[in-house]
């Protein structure tokens, strides 16, 4: 069995996809890009599971809370004050 790696999750592939299809379709409506996009994110939506695709729909339109932020927030300031002292070239 030939095991493929990628860098990308699935999930990536189908948001670049969606992205650039999207893109195309406001740029060069009349393209035969846009049908091919249209093919590869229908493609990749029928490998996915429902709940994948649940999933994906949840990541995609996440919003994060004001508490979210704010921890995100306060661990971005731990780790910049703890490499104050470090050169940074």
């Amino acid at each position: 069995m030939n095991v493929v790696s990628s860098a990308m999750s699935k999930f990536d592939n189908l948001r670049i996809a969606e992205a650039r299809l999207k893109s195309v379709s406001m740029y060069n409506p009349n393209s035969n890009e846009v049908l091919r996009f249209a093919f590869i994110v229908s493609d990749l939506k029928s490998t996915m599971s429902q709940d994948e695709l649940m999933e994906y729909n949840y990541k995609k339109n996440y919003v994060p809370s004001a508490s979210e932020i704010e921890t995100l927030r306060l661990e971005t300031m731990e780790a910049m004050n703890a490499n104050v002292d470090k050169p940074s070239i």
